[in-house]
């Protein structure tokens, strides 16, 4: 699989994603991605260096995480990211193979791969944010057979 040339998507603010390649995209239980829409997913590991980088204003003042430690807001990331759907959590797996999960308590939204985080912020749309991104990404709250 290292021969297929990599494929990054786009964020939703038009930049590239440093760390999706979507040419990634293999299934070994029947999941895409191999990710549960509403179960725990432990295997996800935390937000890589490149994506650490790409999303360091959240930390900045001002931002949504303001003064947080990059160690603390990579854990928190793949901590909500691993959790199930249930109580305050929503979630969903998007066509390509990520999962979402957005708590309704705090605010918080996180995306990922199999491959790691890619995406954890508290956005000013809040859940509108959330329904948002699940129309865009085809997600499912349901997991195949």
């Amino acid at each position: 699989m290292d021969d297929i040339p990599k494929t990054p998507i786009k964020s939703s603010f038009g930049e590239e994603n440093p760390d999706k390649d979507i040419s990634r995209n293999t299934s070994t239980n029947g999941n895409q991605d191999g990710l549960s829409a509403t179960g725990a997913n432990p295997g996800i590991p935390e937000m890589s260096a490149k994506s650490q980088a790409y999303h360091r204003h959240h930390l900045q003042s001002g931002g949504c995480f303001s003064g947080m430690p990059m160690e603390a807001y990579v854990e928190k990331g793949a901590k909500l990211a691993r959790r199930p759907v249930g109580g305050d959590v929503e979630g969903y797996r998007g066509e390509d193979g990520c999962i979402v999960r957005f708590n309704k308590k705090t605010g918080e939204w996180v995306k990922a791969f199999e491959n790691g985080v890619v995406s954890y912020m508290k956005p000013s749309r809040g859940r509108k944010y959330y329904l948002d991104c699940m129309t865009d990404d085809g997600g499912e709250t349901y997991d195949e057979c």
